[in-house]
């Protein structure tokens, strides 16, 4: 990778982290055309256009950010912050029952990976991630998973509320 990828990439993330997340996304942009395989280029792309507009993305939006996460694992399958972004875009994309299970598939898929990549933005615990997967599986219609994973996240962070709501509702 040569330093303007590396520049392009880092300027990415600093105007991530301001939240100018066009800003974000053209750096992210710039950083992936300049080295195609920068897995984390990709990866900003996605989380990028997951945050670009106000209010709930639309699907345009949400099949862009799938498609990037994607191209973020073909180059590193092992990024748990794209498995958490495939499985954020997926759940909100919601196009087909599919999507859900492939959420949750992401997420479960995020734990499994290097952890050196988690907690990056946007989520904070492993037991959101949990959670996260657990939702999933919720809205999927599969309650007996769904009740795994928020046990799974209540046991890490017992007053995780998304967690408990969870809970509840598998009961």
């Amino acid at each position: 990778m040569g330093a303007g990828a590396q520049d392009a990439l880092n300027a990415g993330w600093t105007a991530y982290g301001q939240e100018d997340f066009a800003g974000a996304l053209a750096s992210f942009e710039e950083a992936a055309r300049l080295a195609p395989g920068l897995a984390d280029a990709h990866n900003g792309v996605g989380w990028s256009r997951l945050n670009i507009v106000d209010g709930a993305p639309g699907v345009s939006t949400l099949d862009n950010a799938v498609d990037a996460f994607g191209r973020a694992l073909q180059a590193d399958n092992t990024a748990s912050d794209a498995w958490v972004g495939l499985g954020e875009a997926l759940s909100l994309r919601r196009s087909e029952v599919a999507d859900l299970t492939d959420a949750a598939n992401a997420f479960a898929n995020a734990r499994a990976a290097d952890p050196s990549t988690l907690y990056r933005h946007d989520y904070a615990s492993l037991a959101q991630i949990h959670a996260a997967e657990g939702w999933s599986y919720y809205l999927a219609g599969e309650p007996a998973l769904a009740r795994a994973r928020a046990e799974a996240a209540l046991a890490l962070t017992p007053d995780l509320g998304a967690a408990d709501v969870l809970l509840s509702l598998t009961r």
